[in-house]
């Protein structure tokens, strides 16, 4: 009973992990910016409503500025380009971040194993959720509109609260995060 009950909790929970890898443009290499824009034109809205908070919170703990283009730019609103320009210096962003799936191996899927789990002379079918996910971000310097950084992540995870959009926002969040941190660019 008890081995019944720790394989379901697993199933249900499992764990979120991203993977990542940038580079930086030897010219940026070390140069912090402090005030940035979070842009996810490829995601859902549902999605980026996750993601561009999450990613403004964590770069707000590294003592930087930032915005989601949700908070700035109404997804019922059509702008131009100098509405767009006219918003972007006007905030004073230095830098912008543009985070896209990479449609080449984005999936979500729900497996049904084989296997049967057996309790109390009962037999279940034992499901499996998992989701992988790849992302492609550039970081990109506002002055010039030089690509600063490029890089991409993939997350995994399985089971069912691990395969939320919310658990995918977080881990991705910290993933990007990180590549900004170890190359000194927040």
């Amino acid at each position: 009973m008890k081995k019944a009950i720790i394989l379901m909790l697993f199933i249900m929970t499992g764990c979120a992990s991203t993977q990542s890898t940038s580079y930086v443009d030897p010219k940026y290499k070390n140069i912090k910016y402090s005030n940035y824009l979070i842009v996810t034109p490829s995601l859902s809205l549902e999605y980026s409503k996750y993601l561009q908070p999450m990613l403004c919170s964590k770069i707000k703990d590294n003592d930087a500025k930032c915005k989601g283009a949700l908070d700035l730019f109404l997804p019922t609103r059509s702008y131009d380009k100098t509405a767009i320009e006219k918003t972007l210096k006007g905030n004073d962003f230095d830098g912008v971040l543009l985070i896209t799936y990479d449609s080449n191996i984005n999936t979500y899927k729900t497996d049904i194993i084989e296997n049967t789990i057996t309790a109390y002379s009962l037999e279940s079918t034992k499901l499996m959720y998992s989701r992988n996910d790849l992302y492609s971000y550039i970081l990109y310097d506002l002055k010039t509109m030089d690509k600063v950084m490029i890089g991409s992540s993939t997350t995994s995870a399985q089971g069912i609260s691990s395969t939320t959009d919310d658990t995918f926002a977080a881990s991705i969040s910290r993933g990007i995060i990180k590549e900004l941190q170890i190359n000194q660019l927040l």
